[in-house]
């Protein structure tokens, strides 16, 4: 077990597959010092997320919100720029040899025709390229050529050659203007020692030319749901016009096509593929906004928006006019201009004519799977994804240790799921990487990075602005000769002759070594303490050059970027308007550092330790995870033993034994010397105290345990993690008036199966008289009072039809459902209910089934105790089936403590859980710094799920509690006392909850380090008394009135 306190740099990890879930885990790796090697098979890292425009459930990409330390920033672009992480593209394993914590890995790297370090991306090469290929088209992308950027936000950005199309003509040699093309690249073979890998492979695409009877590939009416979101993509062929046909018309009505490759035995896919639902409600929503009269019909056979914030969003979907269509599509005919879709509605086979059907294919196993598995020395699973574990209660380990697997390649997924798989394969890597540091890992080819820490300031060091003394340099940088279109002797006559400017020149790419010694010796040579650099992005100059400026005492605030590469030299063709674009933004960057202020950061120290509130699954898993990381831990417990919910549960779905899992966490949290353990008590309340917390812990009944502790304690620590977990929900009121006995949950029933599992020998009955079973889904959910999906419902009433059939195979059950939501592999457990006989009634949304006593209500004659009554749509019929006990699925809401809530600055929603930091890509954190969350706390989780986000928590803790310090940001938000009045309307309008108010003072206060600088309030305040340092009035109007002269 490592030690308590602080590692850094320590171990590596070599992670195979570049997409979100691949992502995700390199930054959290590489923020805790490990070594990350990232490799992917295909030209460019991105995966799938690379082609869309945005994800569900909310309307943007999201991904960027993915980056540690939580600023929205792309991550392909933070893994291409961490000091930590080296990307192999082109490339892949080709076998694992040693034990967990000393692998040696073997990566076959592809060769490299297109040299990344001297491409400018100038796209000479793609232009005089004669080789053509066709891409997929159910992919949506247009052809390209043989040498191309893969795509407008893939990762490397710069182009690539297709070894397999290209013809060897040498064009594009003869016109590279930087030498970075190279025919005769040879590949090679590289090694890496490490502690762990991680396998997110992604997914694959299913077909749809394998359905013929879809229409696919015999018009062009018929697409699939890359196709149309690459349409609706500005980056997209259309530039996100939804056109038809060669008169470019916008289609009038659109059908899309559900369960295409999925949810089909015949062809070898029973499962679901999880997010096809979803995608197609974010694509429907879409066509509306791009054609709002048009008639958008989606055909399915269960809307499975199982994620928190789903539900929500189908409804907005049917707010705006998409109508969704119960049933299974059996063909799709194409005539004239439009399609005839044949499906059977209400009983009865009919068609309709769209001008468009979207097929919602499903996906595969990625390509190249089955080679993987044989180089990692791992089994395959299911339908031939890769196989995780669950032996040691654990989805992300395999059969072989220190080799863990999450994304795609295990099972479909969507994002915030892939995101919390690769933050539990994360926590398990960091572990091995921490228990075998030993000796530091080398791999024989490392991409060569200049980056460095931001250099920290002291508030001491502020500098006054002296007007005599303000001495300016201009530089301006040839980047890789990616600047053709720019005149910049030009630029450097001009820059000489403005007011302040010591000295004016080019450096030939100042991010390089020689480039960085020219930069500093002018520095030193022109005693200059402001600079302007003309060049690339701010966020490269940040990444390279502000530790050497800081050094050589330029200090933040005091050195200014003119981005003339993208905002001018690729944008304008023409050099005269380049020109004058970038000399515009010179003089605006020297009149911004002549303004300026030098900015100060401050830093303060976290406390070691963490603390989790509440002792569910969850709870004691992420205490556990944390300690497995050498941090102390605080678990406390509102009951007088562990284990929450799940205490009252034998198994899952799935067919996890949760005695067993119960007991295992207990006994490991019980004995680990990092974990101290308080039952019976309660949070009384917590605050933030410098870099870190300070709770107060009350025992409820006077003492902690057995010890003879006080009954309130104050403890000081880094990081809390929220496992407050959830309730089962009341009953509806009017099912509950209804009838009052006989009607009991699932929860209930579970309990009472479990007692008839004791009971008997073998399936022979209930023994007690029950011979019909109804279930009533959605009690109590997806309603006015409770608009979200419990999710859990539908598997909890699977898991208890199923045993119930098998004990006693002679009951009727029946399950009365408005969709039974069974994502991914969970397609399965539905599948076997329905071959045990358990029968499945669909009602509509708005008839919700009735129960009476006997036969009261009922047509029929019925000697049982009640009688439930359904309108089967199926059917168009009013059914009455008598039963002897009616099962509610009446939900799960959140447990929340209010108080804990309110001092900590986070925020709960209506049905009682937390609020998360971003719904998608930071499910487990929150705005506010050093608080996390896990398992029920956010939604309604499996038991899989708490685990794996309780994992992904303390990962993410982690991460912070390792860091041993935090800083605040050079451009904070400041007060100006004598402009305040006191009137609270930048705390109102802070989303991070760095502004407060003096009561005594009546003045607004800012933390610092809770502050990300985002203007909110400057934009809000009445008085002009907040102001973002570095962005002062007098700074940004003088940097105007340059603009506009």
């Amino acid at each position: 077990m490592p030690e308590a306190g602080r590692r850094r740099d320590t171990g590596a990890v070599l992670i195979v597959g570049g997409g979100v879930a691949g992502m995700h885990a390199s930054l959290i790796l590489a923020e805790a010092g490990v070594r990350v090697f990232l490799v992917d098979s295909s030209p460019a890292c991105g995966g799938l997320v690379t082609l869309l425009d945005r994800t569900f459930p909310t309307p943007n990409c999201g991904v960027c919100n993915m980056a540690i330390p939580g600023q929205a920033y792309c991550p392909m672009i933070e893994v291409s720029r961490h000091p930590l992480i080296s990307v192999m593209t082109n490339s892949r394993v080709k076998n694992v040899r040693g034990k967990a914590g000393d692998f040696t890995v073997a990566i076959e790297r592809k060769p490299e025709y297109v040299n990344q370090g001297f491409c400018d991306s100038c796209g000479r090469c793609e232009e005089v390229c004669p080789v053509e290929v066709d891409m997929p088209a159910y992919t949506g992308m247009p052809p390209r050529k043989a040498i191309y950027r893969p795509s407008h936000r893939s990762l490397p950005s710069e182009f690539v050659l297709d070894d397999s199309s290209c013809d060897r003509c040498g064009v594009c040699v003869e016109v590279c203007p930087t030498g970075a093309i190279d025919l005769d690249a040879e590949p090679r073979e590289v090694e890496a020692r490490v502690n762990a890998v991680i396998a997110s492979p992604g997914l694959g695409h299913y077909d749809p030319a394998a359905r013929c009877e879809y229409g696919y590939g015999r018009t062009e009416r018929v697409i699939t749901g890359l196709e149309l979101e690459r349409l609706l993509s500005p980056s997209g062929p259309t530039g996100g016009r939804l056109v038809l046909g060669p008169d470019c018309r916008a289609p009038q009505s659109i059908a899309f096509i559900q369960c295409i490759g999925s949810r089909d035995r015949a062809r070898g896919a029973p499962y679901c593929s999880a997010v096809c639902c979803m995608y197609a409600i974010k694509e429907a929503m879409k066509v509306k906004e791009s054609v709002p009269d048009a008639v958008v019909k989606v055909f399915y056979i269960d809307i499975r928006a199982c994620g928190k914030g789903f539900e929500e969003y189908y409804e907005k979907a049917k707010s705006l006019g998409v109508e969704f269509v119960q049933c299974r599509v059996s063909c799709v005919e194409p005539v004239g201009e439009h399609v005839l879709v044949h499906a059977e509605t209400d009983g009865e086979v009919s068609g309709e004519e769209f001008d468009l059907a979207v097929l919602s294919t499903g996906f595969t196993p990625p390509d190249g799977l089955d080679e993987l598995s044989e180089a990692l020395g791992i089994k395959k699973g299911l339908f031939g994804y890769l196989h995780s574990d669950a032996a040691g209660f654990s989805h992300v380990t395999t059969d072989r240790e220190g080799i863990y697997v999450s994304g795609g390649g295990v099972e479909p997924q969507d994002i915030p799921t892939a995101i919390m798989w690769s933050g539990s394969c994360a926590f398990y890597a960091l572990k091995d990487a921490l228990t075998a540091a030993k000796d530091r890992p080398v791999c024989t080819e490392e991409a060569s990075k200049m980056s460095v820490p931001t250099p920290q300031v002291s508030a001491g060091e502020v500098e006054k602005n002296g007007e005599a003394d303000v001495r300016i340099g201009v530089f301006v940088c040839t980047c890789k000769s990616s600047m053709d279109s720019i005149d910049l002797d030009k630029i450097v006559s001009w820059a000489k002759e403005q007011d302040h400017i010591v000295t004016a020149i080019t450096i030939p790419d100042m991010c390089d070594g020689q480039g960085i010694e020219g930069l500093l010796s002018s520095i030193r040579e022109n005693i200059l303490d402001r600079v302007v650099i003309a060049g690339c992005s701010r966020r490269d100059v940040a990444l390279f050059l502000e530790k050497h400026l800081y050094e050589a005492g330029i200090k933040p605030g005091l050195w200014e970027v003119a981005n003339i590469r993208e905002q001018c030299a690729w944008p304008h063709m023409d050099d005269e308007d380049a020109t004058e674009k970038a000399m515009g933004l010179v003089a605006i960057a020297i009149e911004q550092i002549y303004n300026g202020k030098p900015l100060a950061r401050k830093e303060r120290p976290i406390p070691e330790g963490a603390l989790v509130i509440g002792g569910g699954i969850a709870g004691m898993r992420a205490a556990k995870a944390l300690s497995d990381l050498g941090h102390k831990v605080t678990l406390v417990e509102k009951a007088h033993v562990l284990g929450g919910r799940a205490r009252s549960v034998k198994r899952s779905l799935s067919g996890i034994d949760l005695v067993s899992l119960v007991n295992k966490l207990r006994d490991e949290v019980a004995e680990d010397p990092l974990i101290r353990v308080c039952l019976s008590s309660e949070v009384s309340s917590v605050c933030r105290v410098d870099g870190g917390f300070v709770a107060r812990i009350r025992a409820l009944d006077g003492h902690f345990n057995a010890h003879s502790e006080p009954s309130e304690d104050d403890i000081r620590c880094g990081a809390v993690i929220l496992a407050t977990g959830g309730i089962e929900a009341e009953p509806p009121k009017a099912l509950a008036r209804q009838v009052a006995s006989g009607v009991i949950t699932q929860t209930k029933f579970e309990r009472k199966l479990d007692v008839l599992d004791l009971k008997l020998e073998g399936p022979e009955g209930f023994g007690d008289g029950i011979g019909s079973v109804v279930m009533i889904q959605c009690a109590g959910s997806r309603d006015d009072e409770r608009p979200h999906c419990s999710r859990v419902c539908c598997l909890q009433a699977l898991k208890n039809a199923i045993y119930a059939k098998k004990l006693s195979p002679e009951t009727e059950v029946y399950v009365l459902y408005r969709d039974i939501r069974a994502p991914g592999f969970l397609e399965l457990f539905y599948e076997e209910a329905r071959e045990l006989g358990v029968v499945f009634i669909r009602y509509p949304e708005n008839r919700m089934p009735r129960v009476f006593p006997g036969g009261a209500g009922s047509s029929c004659n019925n000697d049982r105790e009640l009688s439930v009554e359904v309108y089967d749509a199926g059917l168009d019929e009013l059914l009455h089936i008598p039963a002897d006990l009616v099962v509610l699925s009446v939900g799960v809401l959140g447990s929340p403590d209010a108080n804990l809530a309110s001092e900590l600055g986070i925020p709960v929603d209506s049905q009682g859980f937390y609020t998360e930091a971003d719904i998608k890509v930071r499910p487990n954190e929150f705005l506010v710094p050093g608080v996390y969350m896990c398992g029920t706390a956010r939604a309604p989780a499996t038991v899989v799920e708490a685990l794996l986000s309780a994992e992904a928590a303390a990962a993410r803790a982690a991460v912070r509690l390792a860091r041993g310090a935090e800083c605040s940001r050079d451009n904070t938000s400041d007060v100006r006392v004598r402009f305040c009045k006191g009137c609270g309307i930048c705390v109102e309008v802070c989303t991070y909850g760095a502004r407060s108010l003096d009561e005594g003072r009546s003045i607004a206060l800012v933390d610092e380090f809770l502050c990300q600088g985002c203007g909110a309030c400057q934009v809000a305040c009445p008085g002009g008394a907040a102001v973002l340092r570095g962005f002062e009035p007098v700074k940004l109007l003088s940097a105007l009135d340059v603009a506009f002269s």
